[in-house]
Formats: C-alpha cells, sequence, structure tokens
C-alpha cells in the first residue's frame, strides 16, 4: 500500500479487529470450526432416500442447544399429562398401571444413534425425582420405541439397549420406515403412542420431508388420540439476499457432475440445473436486504392425516394435501428494519436493530442503499417443540431465523435459493414480491420460487386505490422439479 493515503484506514480496521468484542466473536471455537463452511455450498440431507452416515450423525449429536430444547420440551409435555390426567381430562390417554403407576408410550421417529432417546429417558428421571405437586405420589414408567429405517443405526441402538444404562427394561428399537411402523410385527399389541418425538426438520423447515414422515406415522394409526407431537408446529421463512459470492459458487456448480455418484467423470449438471436447485450454505460474504417473511407453516398431529378404514380412498384423498403456495411481500420498511440482520444467518444485532419489526422507524444516520441487487432468497425455520397446555405462557422453542435465532445452535445452516439472474432493485421505492410453490408427487416433493419488483400502490385523484405494478420478474425455477428434487 505504500505511502498512500488509505493506510489510516487499514490501521484503523486492524484496531477494531483487536478489539476484545471482535475477538471473542471471530476467534472462537466455534468460529474456528464453522469457517470451512463459510459460504461453501451443499446439498440438502435427504435422510428419507439416503441412510445417513456416523459421521454425520457425530456432528449434529454435538449440538448441546437443540438436545437441551428437546429434553425441556418432553419433560414440559410429560408435566402437564400428569396434570391434566389427575384433573380427569379426557385429552390424556396415559395407561394407570396395577401398582398406581403411569404408563407413557413415547415413539422416537428416526431415532438416528439415539440422542433423544435418552432425552426422553432424562425427562422421565426428572418428572419422577420432582413430580408436580398435583401428583407427588405418581412414578411414570416409560415404554420408549426407537423408530429407525437405517441398518447401521439400528445396530448402534441394539448395541446401547444391551449396554446402556437403563436402556434394556424401558428402549425396543422398531427397525422400520416410520410410515409404515404399525405394521411391523415387534408392535403387536402395542398401545398406539401418547407422545411422538422428532427431529426430522430441514434449514427450511419442511424440506427434509418431516410432514410427509410424520403424517404418515399417523395415518398408519400409530397415534392415539390425544398423542402429543414433538415438533408441534414449525414455520418457514423467506428473505432476499444479496450476494455476488453465492450466486458465483451457485453458478459454478454448473461444472459439477449431474450425480454426485459418478466422480469427476461424469456429465456436467449445466447452469439450469446449477441455478434452479437450493442449497444449504453457512452464509458470510452476504447481506440479507429485508427482514424474513413467513412462507409455510406445518402442525402435527395434522388433522387431514388421521387413520382412514380403506387405505387406497386415504391415500387418494391425501395426495398433495402437504403442497403449499405463497406470495411473500417484502416492502421498503423491510429493508429499513433488516439492517440489524446482517449476513442472514445468526441473531439480529440489537445495536442496529430498530425498534419493532418492520415498523418502518430507523436512526437518522441508518439508512439502507437506494438501489440493492438480489441474488436469491435464504430459507429459514423456527420450531415450536411443545407449548403447554396447563399454561399457554410456556413453550419451548428453536429458531435459525434470524429475529429468533437460537444462539449457539448449529445444526442447521440457511436455504439458499438462486436466481438465474439478479435483480437490482430500487428498494426505498419498490417492493419485492417472491413466489414459492411447494409441489409433490407419488415419489418425490420439489420446490418452484420466482421472484417480481412491485411498485408501492398509489391513490388516484378520485381517491381509489391503484393496485401495485410489475416492474421487473424472474422466471419460475425448477418448474414441476425439472433441476431438483427430494425424493420420498
Amino acid at each position: 500500500m505504500g505511502s498512500t493515503s488509505l493506510l489510516p484506514y487499514l490501521q484503523y480496521l486492524k484496531h477494531l479487529r483487536g478489539r476484545p468484542e471482535v475477538v471473542a466473536a471471530l476467534d472462537s471455537v466455534d468460529a474456528v470450526q464453522e469457517s470451512s463452511y463459510l459460504d461453501f455450498l451443499q446439498s440438502p440431507l435427504q435422510p428419507l432416500a439416503d441412510n445417513l452416515d456416523f459421521s454425520t450423525y457425530e456432528v449434529f449429536e454435538r449440538d448441546p442447544i437443540k438436545y437441551a430444547s428437546y429434553g425441556s420440551a418432553i419433560e414440559m409435555a410429560l408435566r402437564d399429562g400428569l396434570e391434566q390426567m389427575k384433573k380427569g381430562k379426557d385429552n390424556v390417554s396415559y395407561e394407570i398401571l396395577e401398582n398406581g403407576a403411569v404408563g407413557v408410550v413415547i415413539f422416537v421417529l428416526g431415532a438416528g444413534r439415539g440422542p433423544l432417546v435418552s432425552q426422553a429417558l432424562s425427562a422421565v428421571g426428572k418428572v419422577n425425582a420432582s413430580p408436580p405437586t398435583s401428583c407427588p405420589l405418581v412414578k411414570i414408567i416409560p415404554t420408549v420405541l426407537a423408530v429407525e429405517k437405517n441398518p447401521s443405526a439400528v445396530l448402534f441402538l441394539n448395541s446401547l439397549v444391551r449396554h446402556a444404562p437403563g436402556w434394556e427394561e424401558t428402549v425396543r428399537v422398531v427397525p422400520c420406515d416410520m410410515r409404515t411402523a404399525s405394521r411391523h410385527p415387534s408392535l403387536a399389541g402395542m398401545r398406539p403412542a401418547d407422545m411422538i418425538v422428532s427431529e426430522l426438520l430441514g434449514s427450511f423447515g419442511d424440506n427434509e420431508l418431516s410432514p410427509e414422515c410424520l403424517d404418515g406415522a399417523q395415518r398408519s394409526g400409530l397415534l392415539s388420540p390425544s398423542a402429543v407431537s414433538i415438533p408441534k408446529s414449525y414455520t418457514s421463512y423467506l428473505a432476499p439476499v444479496s450476494s455476488p459470492r453465492l450466486h458465483a459458487e451457485a453458478k459454478a456448480q454448473a461444472y459439477s457432475p449431474s450425480c454426485g455418484t459418478d466422480g469427476p467423470g461424469g456429465a456436467p449438471a449445466g447452469v439450469q440445473r446449477a441455478m434452479e436447485t437450493s442449497y444449504v450454505v453457512r452464509c458470510h460474504a452476504s447481506a440479507q436486504t429485508h427482514i424474513e417473511r413467513e412462507c409455510f407453516r406445518f402442525v402435527h398431529p395434522a388433522p387431514h392425516a388421521s387413520p382412514k378404514q380403506n387405505e387406497k380412498d386415504n391415500e387418494e384423498k391425501i395426495s398433495g394435501c402437504n403442497d403449499r403456495f405463497a406470495r411473500v411481500l417484502f416492502r421498503p420498511s423491510d429493508a429499513i428494519a433488516a439492517m440489524s440482520c446482517g449476513c442472514g444467518y445468526g441473531p439480529c444485532d440489537n445495536r442496529l436493530a430498530i425498534s419493532g419489526r418492520g415498523d418502518g422507524s430507523a436512526s437518522p444516520s441508518i439508512t439502507p442503499p437506494r438501489v440493492v441487487t438480489i441474488h436469491g432468497f435464504l430459507g429459514t425455520f423456527d420450531a415450536m417443540l411443545y407449548r403447554s397446555s396447563v399454561d399457554p405462557s410456556r413453550s419451548v422453542s428453536i429458531s435459525i431465523a434470524p429475529h429468533s435465532f437460537s444462539v449457539g445452535m448449529f445444526s442447521w445452516f440457511p436455504l439458499y435459493f438462486p436466481l438465474i439472474s439478479p435483480l437490482c432493485v430500487p428498494i426505498r421505492e419498490h417492493s419485492i414480491a417472491a413466489s414459492v410453490w411447494r409441489k409433490s408427487d407419488k415419489t418425490s416433493v420439489w420446490y418452484e420460487w420466482e421472484a417480481e419488483i412491485v411498485s408501492l400502490p398509489s391513490v388516484n385523484r378520485g381517491g381509489g386505490c391503484v393496485q401495485d405494478t410489475m416492474m421487473a420478474c424472474s422466471p419460475i425455477h425448477n418448474t414441476n422439479g425439472r433441476s431438483s428434487k427430494i425424493r420420498l
């Protein structure tokens, strides 16, 4: 840099980098571990179609926040069930055993290597050690069914049943697909589930087919009419992102083999397929330009997934019941509020946050740019694991959406939906409208998406409101799942 006038700026940047709060954030153990993932595009997992390897399980099992939250949700649900049973409520189906204890059947769907089973057993132990004041002498006797289709994980679970303390007399492994678990011989005569627990969520909430898996288990008759699902619901969010780096990385996927098993000599994917595929990414060199807005929401147990007598008629009626469409509008006020969202991953920075979300108020010294280039959208989610039926003010949630981010949780990164051609948006005067479809057929599920630049509605001389006008738009990406699908 020599003797140029830029040297003071470099010195000041070095000074900022050396501040204790910056060093604590950028040089922490977690930051160093995730450095290799920054802006690196990954194909989303397909755990329903593929069997995960042990290294993948190990990464997820190190997440302390996720499993602690699941444990708290299970404990809260058990306490609520005991209190409602004591009050004689009909919406609890716990079994009263001969010795006065309470039998609770817990199904862990997609048990993997057993972290949720351990959390369920730990929650039962905590409730038995400190029962609700309304029933201080009641003891829970759990029956935990670990449903898992991955043969390697089944072997691991069986070894835990033989050797882990408290497993042999409590846990039973069911090696099958959860959608057909009720027909498995080991469940013959088994009472339906009082509680189902699963960790089938993806970066966009439903992109690892949690709705299809849990609805399938419900249709098969696995659940009692009063069964509790953990998670209870999950909501996906969408936000525009400006990132030449992510766009370039997505376009570079055109030179990768279209089939991962083909190796380096495989036929290249091509630009269309590369830019019509969603990617999991720990975004870094990016800017979320507007606050995230709600896209899809799923609730379990689902009203449409109750068991039917005629299985063929049931399949015809439920076909496409989890398909969705959302048109999400991002207004200029959302751009002002989004300055606290940073790269789109992690909690909002309260030092830059505006009072309230999307109210348009801001510090006079902080204003968004006049024009931004939108390179795609970031998909995130939050999940309500459980809300107390006794005291609705008590709940347990997890989230990777910036407005409610679970600090310390690293199991999920956002899902990046690229745009083939970036859109230049004058965000102070125009809005962005994103349309997202979730579609399915008998073999797969896929997303389609497109973006529009729309003018703000105006009022004409007669006092009537003029509808917004589309100024520019992108093509619909991944039409009919031509480039990317999630296999059922």
